[in-house]
């Protein structure tokens, strides 16, 4: 009797084909054992936050969509673990949206996002932090943020698009050490304060 072998299943691989919006909720899967995969659709996420922060051996793919983060306060992108961690940005853009008076943190424990943005409706007391190396592949645009502030080395292989006001201006600075801004294409930002920054990269910022 000739038996067939048995079809080998990928245990733990999600394939998401929907748009998820879970309103206040958060997507957290530190401890998960598999895939994450949004790139076979390129859906939108819409979340309060992503804890991806953890030892599991896992993969999330974004895919080409965007991922609406909406916690006004708090770490809404939370990687600051990242042992067994495989994250493929593909093309989705990062966005942190949501209204704040706080400081809100990216954490991405030394990972690459493609395009990040961060708006917000005032200047006033609004910062948002790196807490770890980032290295942003597509393009870095921040708008009505007060501070800038870095923990580490940040990339931007992009576009970067960061402008002040004459009486409000853009801040970058470092919080402990000098920490370096890389950037590999001419900037040029308005009213813009360094303290504490080393520049490198090909790129000139004006």
């Amino acid at each position: 009797i000739n038996v067939p072998p048995p079809t080998r299943i990928a245990i733990g691989t999600v394939t998401v084909n929907t748009t998820v919006s879970l309103g206040t909720g958060t997507i957290t899967f530190g401890a998960f054992t598999g895939t994450l995969d949004f790139a076979a659709n390129d859906n939108n996420v819409t979340c309060a936050s992503v804890s991806g922060t953890g030892t599991g051996t896992r993969t999330l793919s974004m895919g080409d969509g965007t991922w609406t983060m909406t916690a006004a306060t708090g770490t809404p992108w939370n990687f600051l673990t990242t042992t067994n961690l495989t994250l493929n940005a593909n093309g989705s853009t990062l966005l942190l949206s949501a209204t704040a008076t706080n400081a809100r943190t990216i954490s991405t424990g030394g990972t690459t996002l493609n395009n990040v943005t961060v708006t917000n409706a005032t200047r006033d007391g609004f910062s948002i932090r790196f807490d770890t190396a980032c290295t942003v592949a597509g393009n870095l645009t921040l708008t009505n943020v007060g501070q800038v502030r870095m923990d580490a080395g940040l990339t931007v292989s992009g576009t970067m698009t960061y402008d002040g006001t004459a009486a409000n201006p853009a801040i970058i600075l470092s919080v402990a050490t000098a920490m370096t801004l890389t950037v590999a294409n001419a900037t040029i930002l308005n009213y813009l304060v360094l303290q504490g920054i080393t520049k490198a990269g090909a790129g000139s910022i004006t």
